[in-house]
């Protein structure tokens, strides 16, 4: 049993491939250029095979930290006073989660 069948790739088993593959710095700009000239989230989707969720965390990124925020980096070490600070934010203010995700730069929450 698969959970992806390569057979439901209509462009072969190197697209099928890319579907697995992390993305390099340059093809992330790639995709912010074309998001920011105006083309639409379904379109860059379904072009780079992602999810709507992976690009707006991707334009987050790019929004928040400019090339930087493309590039791959380790998880980042929060003080306490920071985390109580990314909280109040949270609370007070409504942030969404995947803002401060962005916003600190972890990998993963």
């Amino acid at each position: 049993n698969y959970l992806f069948d390569p057979g439901d790739c209509n462009t072969g088993i190197t697209e099928c491939l890319r579907l697995f593959m992390k993305r390099t710095f340059e093809e992330k700009l790639k995709i912010i250029s074309l998001y920011k000239s105006g083309m639409l989230q379904r379109g860059l989707c379904k072009q780079f095979h992602m999810g709507r969720h992976y690009l707006e965390d991707l334009v987050d990124s790019y929004e928040i930290r400019g090339e930087n925020g493309l590039r791959k980096e380790g998880h980042n070490k929060l003080s306490g006073h920071d985390k109580e600070i990314l909280v109040r934010e949270f609370l007070e203010k409504g942030v969404t989660l995947r803002y401060i995700k962005n916003k600190i730069h972890l990998t993963c929450f």
